[in-house]
């Protein structure tokens, strides 16, 4: 176990009240299910005597995505494609297991797609040679006195140029490289279901592990969709799990079965970063797509005429009511910053319709933090460190704070246990607020710049670093 850590001078940890493993049926992946509301959980203010830092575990690598509470663990990825599991008490890591496409084959095939994969990382260099040299023989191919030994160096030179480009056309895409800057290959969260944990990543695997580390099944979903909405590269939506089908997001919505792995089916292209809505409409679950398209998750059918299509993020539901909040395209290709709310119903063919309760104009600041609904209030927070706070009912204004942190480059988004408020920031700073129309500010630490949305899980507050994962209790 790590040594407690003195956040923002506060005392030493205190005893729980609430043992966290009583909430871990709650935690469902990303913002516990999407809507940012974690059930059951009553995090313990920071800053405040009482509340301390119960250990920071040093991560093998950076990533955004947030963490997830699997069983006595908390798990988070790690970049380039690791997905790593951490005892939720002490800190200690438990295991950790590599995505790459290499691990979705069969093990008799691993051996020589290895040393493809390898080539592919010198082919680059020789691909330079080869080109160098060509040139030289071309010039002498012009000659009038070129011996045929020329000729057969230039075909040697052609074949070996082919195979490389061969190669890159059909396997390039499964090494790993820096192109993917900000967002990585490890931003989408996993989800936790049936006892199982499914992570996807910005290469295209969607894997399934036991608790205690054991792969199920890795599969490859194909390269991402280019280009892409909001940015150019990377892959930020997360893995969902709706009518017991696992929804992966990448480059096409797909269904895939928890069982085995295999595509269920293949519904629209996904160029977007953000992740899926899961509304309900009496006994009916209804996909929303940040593209705005109602899909039903057992067999990926549009069940319904399109909504608002938002950039960067994704919508927010509650039972039945939808919300888009962010730089927005409605159908007929208008444009602009506003918050709009649906109301979803069943119509009479059993097809889904879609009411638009009411939209705003917003501030056109960027919004990369997906808003969060609580009690008659949407939280929307822009990138440069401002929030309002609007009504759910009528969209009106209940108040705006303003000199919030700003962030350059991604924002946590807010999420809610009991009448807490937490936001993260991307320079390190955590805030508590007190929920409400005028939300107050009841608390505040520092600990290190990230960009994962926090986990309230019971007292806790599991917050994943570009450099450590911190349990504050």
């Amino acid at each position: 176990m790590h040594a407690p850590y003195s956040l923002a001078r506060a005392a030493f940890l205190v005893a729980l009240v609430l043992t966290p493993s009583a909430f871990a049926s709650t935690m469902n992946g990303w913002r516990t299910g999407g809507t940012g509301v974690a059930k059951g959980a009553l995090p313990s203010i920071v800053g405040q005597p009482g509340t301390a830092v119960r250990w920071k575990t040093k991560t093998k690598s950076w990533a955004n995505a947030s963490p997830v509470r699997f069983g006595s663990m908390i798990c988070i990825t790690e970049e380039p494609v690791a997905l790593a599991c951490f005892d939720a008490d002490t800190g200690q890591r438990k295991w950790s297991a590599n995505n790459r496409y290499i691990d979705t084959l069969p093990p008799a095939k691993q051996q020589s797609m290895q040393s493809t994969l390898d080539l592919l990382k010198s082919d680059g260099l020789r691909q330079s040679e080869l080109q160098t040299e060509m040139g030289k023989v071309q010039r002498n191919l012009r000659r009038s006195n070129a011996g045929p030994e020329v000729q057969e160096r230039y075909q040697e030179l052609m074949n070996e140029l082919s195979l490389i480009a061969d190669r890159q056309k059909n396997y390039s895409e499964h090494i790993l490289s820096d192109e993917n800057g900000l967002i990585g290959y490890a931003t989408p969260t996993p989800t936790v279901f049936d006892g199982n944990i499914y992570a996807l990543f910005g290469n295209g695997v969607l894997s399934k592990f036991s608790e205690n580390g054991d792969r199920k099944w890795s599969v490859f979903l194909g390269p991402p969709l280019r280009p892409m909405r909001g940015y150019h590269t990377g892959n930020a939506a997360s893995v969902l799990v709706a009518d017991g089908v696992v929804l992966a997001p990448f480059g096409k919505l797909r269904g895939v079965d928890p069982a085995t792995g295999s595509v269920l089916w293949t519904g629209p292209d996904y160029p977007h970063y953000g992740t899926p809505a899961i509304a309900h409409v009496g006994d009916t679950t209804v996909v929303v797509t940040p593209g705005g398209e109602l899909i039903a998750p057992k067999t990926g059918t549009e069940i319904g005429d399109p909504i608002t299509d938002i950039e960067y993020i994704g919508p927010v539901a509650s039972n039945n009511r939808v919300f888009v909040a962010g730089s927005t395209r409605y159908q007929d290709q208008t444009t602009g910053s506003h918050a709009t709310a649906y109301t979803l119903q069943k119509s009479s063919n059993g097809r889904i319709t879609a009411t638009m309760d009411w939209d705003k104009p917003l501030n056109k600041d960027r919004v990369y933090a997906t808003p969060l609904i609580s009690d008659g209030r949407l939280y929307v927070l822009y990138l440069p460190g401002r929030m309002d706070v609007l009504s759910t009912e009528s969209g009106a204004t209940l108040s705006t704070l303003d000199s919030l942190p700003r962030s350059s480059n991604g924002s946590p988004s807010p999420t809610l246990g009991g009448d807490r408020m937490v936001i993260g920031f991307e320079k390190g700073v955590l805030l508590m607020f007190r929920d409400g129309d005028t939300p107050q500010q009841i608390g505040q630490a520092f600990l290190e710049n990230h960009r994962a949305t926090p986990l309230l899980d019971g007292q806790r507050i599991y917050i994943r670093g570009f450099q450590y994962l911190y349990c504050i209790d």
